[in-house]
């Protein structure tokens, strides 16, 4: 009567198996810099499809402090607004950069996501730089004497954002994390990766932090226009987070007649042959200016036995142990 009792206990405990990892925070940083020709005093980050209730938290030491969100709508969408707003103080100056940083208590759905600076016109208003309109609501001027004519906006000039998306990928069964060059001209992307045994925070996404600087870059890749980067990462056993760094640099170097780039290799020699013959250059002059860096994390939940299974685990113990009381009594 052993025997069958052991086996009947290994074939139910065998289903207690954990479950797939579910997504319980997703967070962002990225480095933005401020080519509009003109002084900031503002940013926003508009997420469809997303609310006001799915933002967790935002990095509060930008130039221009916290980020507030507020729900708004656009094409019968809602869309989540997270607007920086500098006040009267704070400013991006042309040609610097700053930090900005998203905490999402979920990661769906994917909706379009804008980035855009904010100006404030001579009403108090800010504005954006694209010609959209003011920002989200909530961003008024102190109440007063009716507000002076608005001055022109400053010329548009749309922050440069690459967007990180977190998938599960069905056949490998790890995360697949994925940013696309929507820059409509050829970039290098430098990208790595790793997991984490403990939850990850928007203060840890920053380029100083030893979290991302002892991070190997697995690869440097030439992005053309519409190209896809992507770091995976196998989220199992002690795991709890997931993270990758994405940093785009232009590409500066020879082109063919179509614009595309000829030198592919990011570093060593390229050799290239165009209308007046064969060059060979040192692949660094291609790397132009730094465009920005993107850190991005994921936490999960942790994996727990399906409820069947540990009643199956269960039973399966009841049985052994009814069977040795069978075998002990006199």
């Amino acid at each position: 009567m052993k025997k069958p009792g052991f086996l009947l206990l290994t074939a139910l405990s065998f289903g207690a198996h954990a479950s797939t990892p579910t997504i319980i925070g997703t967070l962002s940083n990225f480095d933005v810099y401020n080519h509009t020709g003109g002084e900031m005093e503002g940013f926003e980050v508009d997420l469809e499809d997303f609310h006001k209730s799915d933002l967790s938290s935002t990095w509060c030491y930008s130039a221009f402090g916290c980020g507030t969100g507020y729900d708004t709508t656009s094409g019968g969408h809602n869309v989540l607004s997270v607007v920086h707003d500098g006040g009267s103080t704070r400013t991006v100056a042309n040609n610097g950069v700053t930090h900005f940083g998203v905490h999402l208590t979920t990661n769906t759905p994917i909706g379009n996501i804008k980035y855009d600076w904010l100006d404030r016109r001579s009403d108090g208003y800010l504005y954006h730089v694209d010609g959209s309109g003011k920002a989200a609501a909530g961003q008024a001027p102190a109440l007063g004497a009716p507000p002076p004519p608005p001055t022109p906006p400053v010329a548009p000039a749309p922050p440069i954002v690459l967007t990180p998306h977190w998938t599960l990928n069905s056949g490998t069964g790890k995360w697949d994390i994925s940013i696309q060059n929507t820059l409509g001209r050829d970039i290098w992307v430098q990208l790595g990766g790793a997991v984490s045994s403990t939850a990850i925070t928007l203060d840890q996404l920053m380029t100083t932090n030893p979290l991302i600087m002892n991070t190997t870059n697995d690869r440097f890749e030439l992005l053309t226009a519409g190209q896809s980067i992507t770091e995976s990462e196998d989220i199992q056993g002690a795991t709890v987070a997931g993270f990758a760094k994405f940093f785009a640099t232009d590409y500066i170097g020879p082109k063919d007649d179509s614009g595309g780039a000829l030198c592919s290799n990011f570093v060593g020699m390229c050799t290239y042959t165009d209308a007046t013959g064969s060059h060979t250059i040192y692949s660094a002059i291609t790397h132009g200016a730094a465009l920005g860096n993107i850190m991005t994390a994921s936490n999960f939940a942790a994996a727990v036995p399906e409820p069947h299974a540990a009643w199956l685990f269960g039973s399966g113990l009841l049985i052994v142990m009814n069977a040795a009381r069978r075998r002990n009594k006199p």
